[in-house]
Order: C-alpha cells, then structure tokens, then sequence
C-alpha cells in the first residue's frame, strides 16, 4: 500500500488517532501511578483522537472523489491537535512524570510527520494536470 495516495493516508490517519485514544483513554487513564496527567485532561484528548479517527477512516473508505482536500482539512486539525497537546505539556510539566513527558514527545514528533506529509501529498494533487481540469 503506497501512503502517498490521499486516500490510503487518510486512512493511516485514521488508525493513528484511533490507536492514540486508546492509549490515552485506557492506557495513560488505566495505569496512573506510573502516568500521571490528570483523567480530567486525557478524557477529551483522547474523545477527539477518536473524532478525528472516525472522521479520517470515514473519508478514506466512503469518499470516492475529492479525498486529498481532507488531507488538508485533517492537517490543520493535526496542528490544533499538537498545539493544545503541546500547551497542556508545558502547563503541567512540572506536575506529569517521565513517562508522560516520553509519551507526548514521542506522539508530537509523530504528529509533526504527519502534518508535513499530509500538506506535501495534498500539494500534489493541486498541481496535477486532473485538479486543473476539475477530474479530481
């Protein structure tokens, strides 16, 4: 499977925000002497991985035409995604442990990725011959 077709990113997308609510929602909430971010933030970080896990997958297996304009749409949510996960780290720094702090690092960095490959392969279907046509 090549990840530089919208759809087929789109759906890697989709199962990274899936698997991060789950590791936020049960494993960072499930295990909290080890992790130590307050439930009170994990719950709606990991609600709106889910949200963007449903919306991604939803695109990539049920949208036919159009799917790398998502791709842009699903990039700027990263980023809003990685800065109010970024801000909440610097908030509570002090207060999470190191494995917390490994967690989030290692998700941004991840993220970070994402957003960069997300822009590129969307970059590219605008200037394909089929998107000035109006094909795609």
């Amino acid at each position: 499977m090549r990840f530089n077709k919208a759809r087929n990113l789109l759906a890697l997308d989709g199962l990274g925000a899936f698997w991060s609510s789950l590791m936020l929602g049960f494993v960072l909430m499930g295990f909290q002497p080890p992790f130590q971010m307050p439930s009170s933030i994990l719950v709606p970080l990991s609600g709106i991985a889910m949200c963007f896990a449903v919306f991604a997958l939803g695109v990539a297996w049920f949208m036919h035409k159009g799917v790398w304009r998502y791709l842009e749409v699903m990039a700027l949510a990263n980023s809003a995604y990685l800065f109010g996960t970024l801000v909440l780290l610097w908030l509570f720094w002090v207060e999470i442990s190191v494995y917390d702090k490994a967690y989030f690092i290692v998700e941004a960095l991840l993220l970070v990725c994402l957003i960069f490959w997300e822009f590129r392969v969307a970059a590219k279907y605008r200037k394909s011959k089929k998107y000035r046509t109006g094909l795609v």
